[in-house]
Formats: structure tokens, C-alpha cells, sequence
């Protein structure tokens, strides 16, 4: 019985919290390059403990993940262009919302953002399961780009995000199982 009682005291604990730490609690390391395809979701880069290998979305309905619609703003994705991290947040947006690990990116050339700003990497129903698939359940983009838990955590403030708008793969790249590979469907 006490047992249960520490286990509940533990799970309440870390609810109430729900990732507030997390920018904190991320180590340093050199800046690395990571790329997002809009067409297929795709997001790929990095090297050893911060290689990201995962599908995430970027918009809303029937602008999701649609290269086309880039420059519609709070509903395209976002724009094609690098970006280079310039913040974490463990919230967002007025009133704050929980998002552990949030990242700001900022355009490095501002005349290619359709007059667009705000755009973030973060997650979505955070410290839930549906932040822990990929991708993360649907719903939650603006326009950011929405990946889930694990690989908002391999990202640091200095990288850079380079958005592009079709998959050089093609557009029916899918994970294989183990998500070690990708495979393009036949």
C-alpha cells in the first residue's frame, strides 16, 4: 500500500510539472544542421545522440503539409527557407500553453516569409501520448512545425532549420517499422 501511495505522490508530481524544465535540462553541444521537407513531413539531420530521424506536419486541414499554401497565414505551413533557433521555451503563446521544448526559429532572410513571424518547432497535446508518436496527433500547427517529444529534445538553440518544399525522396516516403530507414512506397 505504501508503494501505491509513493507511485501516486511521483505521477502527481510530474504531472503538475509537465515538462517545465525542459529547455533547462537540455546540454550543450556544437550547432547542427537539420531539414524539414513540407510535402512529405519529413524531418531529418543532426549526428550521434541528436540524429533526427522522424515525420512530423507543419498547418492546419487541408493546408497541412501543402507547399502551396506556404503564405496563408495561422493556416499553410511554414515558409521554405533556413531558419536558425534562436529560443526555447517550455511555453507558448499569450495566454502560455503547455509545450515542453519549444523552439523559436527566425528566418535568416526575412523577405521570404510571406509576412509571416512567430513560427515555432513544438509538440502537440504535450505530456500526453499524443506528443510521444510520430507524428504527433494531429491538430496543433498554425503553421509551426510539430514534432514530437523525443526530437524536440535533440534540437538546441544555434541550429539551423532548413524548410524546404518537396522531399527529395519523393512524396510517398514512409518509415519503415523500426524507424531506423526510410522507404519509399512502391
Amino acid at each position: 500500500m505504501k508503494y501505491y501511495i509513493i507511485l501516486c505522490l511521483v505521477a502527481a508530481t510530474l504531472a503538475g510539472s509537465c515538462g517545465q524544465t525542459c529547455c533547462q535540462d537540455l546540454k550543450t553541444r556544437a550547432a547542427m544542421t537539420y531539414h524539414y521537407y513540407i510535402n512529405t513531413g519529413r524531418f531529418v539531420g543532426g549526428s550521434g545522440d541528436s540524429a533526427i530521424k522522424t515525420f512530423g506536419y507543419s498547418g492546419s486541414g487541408q493546408y497541412r503539409n501543402d507547399p502551396a499554401s506556404m503564405c496563408i497565414k495561422n493556416k499553410g505551413p511554414a515558409p521554405a527557407t533556413t531558419y536558425k533557433i534562436t529560443l526555447c521555451k517550455n511555453t507558448m503563446h499569450n495566454p502560455p500553453v503547455d509545450r515542453p521544448c519549444s523552439f523559436w526559429i527566425e528566418a535568416v532572410d526575412e523577405k521570404t516569409m510571406c509576412g509571416r513571424s512567430e513560427i515555432f518547432i513544438h509538440g502537440c497535446q504535450c505530456c500526453s501520448n499524443g506528443d510521444w508518436t510520430e507524428p504527433p496527433v494531429d491538430g496543433c500547427s498554425a503553421g509551426c512545425v510539430i514534432i514530437n517529444e523525443a526530437n524536440r529534445k535533440k534540437l538546441r538553440v544555434g541550429d539551423t532549420i532548413i524548410i524546404e518544399q518537396r522531399d527529395p525522396l519523393g512524396d510517398d516516403v514512409q518509415f519503415l517499422e523500426d524507424y531506423s530507414q526510410f522507404a519509399q512506397e512502391e
